[in-house]
């Protein structure tokens, strides 16, 4: 016990270390987390638990738990992102215990706990206010929770998997997945001993759990401003799903190719350092099969964009997306070589993998994880979740399967690699942290001329918390209903803008630069349009 707290406070340092360097925690909303902190705002103003109609997740558990976070200062996104960071080390130290109780060695343990935090999809996501991060952290607990309870035949370590199953449901609406891998694994793995009908009981209570947040956020869900048009509104993304449940066979396919990619990018360190030659010709057979569907997949449209694309939370020259919600950006294409090189290392490295789950007979606890990753897997085709950070709840699950399987790993092969991925992780933070900076520091500008918020255009994430997340300082359209450029509407019809470059018909009034190490330096443009009133 001594060495493992030993090792999760070396972790804690770690990350601490990682904070006080990069200095990460802007008060600034990242994305669509502007969405769960309007929550926040509104309770701690008026004491009441509301959510917005486009959160597609119910999130009480988050809310209440950021709250907490900004008690003793008031509200900011400081104390949100704070309040992520601290459920990311919990989740990496969960990790690491559930490495070690599936006997997997310390060394091991500790790299692919590594593998995890330097992961950039997971590692710019642990300073947001995101739902990810926080459900990974309670799921990962969780199995933790479960894997003893089956490993020991112990109910109190049950209760306890259903208690944290319960909260994850109440952060993302994926939490669904777990109870019925809980559920499944105790009625076909464990024997006699699951098989009683109130431990199945205890499995299922997450259940009523999440119907109960599922009900609550529908009545008190707030609609601010009609965002019914929008597709990826909640509202329409339940009306899509029976076209989606015909489509399901159609989208498992695809999904297997893109998991494969998201997965096997993400397992590159460890994977490589775990494969075996005796294991090569399961591989092969493996990837080619990958390969077939990847060559499939090119042949037709796929509901997905390449990896690392431009406007994924990991590109290859951004980490964080949030360059391409700056209005006027202009997207760069990925190079020709990447598009097929890619897709080859990630299909072998995954190929890995599912090479070592063929090897034996898999232990009850090696079952629920396989059951949690499944469900999710369906779960991601049905929603067509086809973004890398909806993959991050299957690492956990991936990282553990295959170091439990692996009796030997080659640290030469996994530090490298792991420092690259740390690398690209602290280098894509630095980037992100400048561009930001300078998208907020221009709109600060902006207002400081005097502008109001509802002549100020600076993309989705801006216009975001200015004006969905506060109708009272969103513009008008001529019936005098409020909207959102880059949301309801497009960008473009404000007086003041905050772009990516310079236009023509636009005054330039300043310009705020930003310097970036990995991809490309620029500025945020202030413009604006002097012939707005005659329009």
């Amino acid at each position: 016990m001594g060495e493992r707290l030993r090792d999760c406070l070396g972790i804690v340092l770690i990350e601490a270390a990682l904070l006080l360097a990069l200095r990460p925690l802007q008060d600034t909303p990242f994305v669509d987390d502007w969405a769960y902190a309007w929550s926040v705002e509104r309770l701690l103003t008026h004491g009441d638990l509301k959510v917005l109609d486009w959160s597609s997740n119910p999130n009480v558990v988050q809310v209440l738990w950021g709250a907490l976070f900004c008690l003793p200062f008031g509200f900011s996104f400081t104390a949100l992102r704070a309040s992520t960071w601290v459920l990311a080390l919990s989740c990496l130290c969960g990790l690491y215990v559930l490495l070690r109780d599936f006997a997997v060695s310390r060394r091991a343990a500790c790299l692919g706990t590594a593998v995890l935090g330097v992961n950039p999809i997971f590692f710019v996501l642990s300073y947001t206010f995101m739902t990810d991060v926080p459900f990974l952290a309670v799921m990962t607990w969780c199995c933790v929770a479960m894997v003893r309870a089956l490993q020991n035949r112990d109910t109190r370590w049950l209760v306890a998997a259903a208690a944290l199953a319960s909260l994850a449901s109440g952060i993302r609406t994926v939490g669904v997945v777990i109870p019925v891998a809980m559920a499944l694994t105790l009625f076909w793995h464990s024997a006699g001993w699951g098989r009683k009908a109130h431990r199945l009981a205890l499995a299922c209570v997450p259940l009523l759990f999440a119907a109960l947040f599922a009900w609550w956020s529908t009545a008190q869900a707030q609609h601010l401003i009609d965002l019914s048009v929008l597709p990826d509104a909640p509202v329409n993304r339940i009306r899509s799903l029976r076209y989606a449940i015909a489509l399901l066979p159609r989208m498992l396919l695809f999904n297997v190719s893109f998991v494969a990619e998201v997965v096997g990018l993400a397992l590159g360190p460890v994977s490589f350092a775990a494969a075996r030659w005796s294991r090569l010709r399961a591989a092969a057979v493996i990837c080619a099969v990958l390969g077939m569907l990847e060559i499939g997949g090119a042949l037709v449209t796929r509901p997905y964009a390449p990896l690392l694309s431009n406007g994924a939370t990991w590109a290859l020259t951004e980490v964080g997306a949030t360059e391409p919600f700056i209005p006027n950006f202009q997207p760069p294409g990925l190079p020709g070589w990447w598009r097929w090189t890619a897709p080859i290392l990630t299909s072998a490295s995954f190929a890995v993998l599912l090479a070592v789950l063929l090897l034996r007979r898999h232990s009850p606890h090696e079952a629920f994880l396989l059951w949690l990753a499944s469900g999710h897997f369906v779960l991601m085709a049905l929603l067509w979740l086809f973004y890398d950070r909806y993959a991050l709840v299957l690492f956990p699950s991936a990282i553990t399967l295959l170091l439990a399987r692996s009796d030997r790993l080659r640290a030469s092969i996994a530090l490298p690699a792991i420092a690259l991925f740390a690398l690209v992780s602290c280098v894509g933070m630095h980037d992100h942290l400048q561009l930001n900076r300078a998208l907020w520091q221009a709109v600060a500008e902006i207002r400081g001329r005097g502008v109001p918020d509802d002549q100020i255009d600076a993309g989705y994430v801006v216009n975001g918390w200015l004006h969905c997340a506060h109708p009272e300082h969103a513009p008008r359209d001529a019936r005098g209903n409020p909207f959102v450029p880059g949301l309801t509407t497009s960008s473009g019809l404000l007086r003041y803008e905050a772009s990516a470059r310079a236009l023509p018909g636009w005054k330039t009034l300043d310009v705020v630069p930003y310097r970036r190490w990995l991809g490309p330096s620029g500025a945020i443009w202030i413009l604006r349009r002097d012939d707005w009133g005659a329009r």
